[in-house]
């Protein structure tokens, strides 16, 4: 019988490489969030390079076989709401994510993790 598989987040500010995970049995949940664009005050080019490493980062993911669940702006969507939503397609296990200094986007995933009753990994 197949292990469930985890939810991983991964913020724009937290691209690493993933091979040094152990447990690699996961999907992945990527957002482009407006109000992260809106609230952090990036040069343009600065962010235009943010999404782009995201993107390519989602490429990435996708080619070493993982499924990336992804929002991108034009979706408008909330990492809250982006969460809300991947759980309840995909049902996971676990949320995992790493440790951000991004203080909205730590709140946010703390509060989904309350919120929804998920056990949860901070790595």
């Amino acid at each position: 019988m197949p292990k469930d598989k985890d939810l991983l987040i991964v913020l724009g500010t937290g691209l690493f490489n993933l091979e040094h995970l152990e447990d690699r049995n996961f999907d992945v949940l990527m957002v482009e969030d407006q109000t992260l664009c809106r609230r952090m005050r990036f040069h343009k080019q600065k962010l235009a390079f943010l999404l782009a490493a995201m993107r390519n980062h989602r490429d990435a993911l996708t080619r070493e076989g993982h499924t990336v669940h992804y929002f991108d702006l034009n979706t408008g969507i909330s990492l809250t709401d982006a969460i809300d939503a991947t759980v309840a397609r995909v049902k996971p296990s676990k949320l995992r994510y790493f440790e951000t200094d991004e203080t909205a986007s730590a709140k946010a995933i703390e509060a989904a993790i309350q919120r929804l009753a998920l056990k949860a990994d901070m790595l």
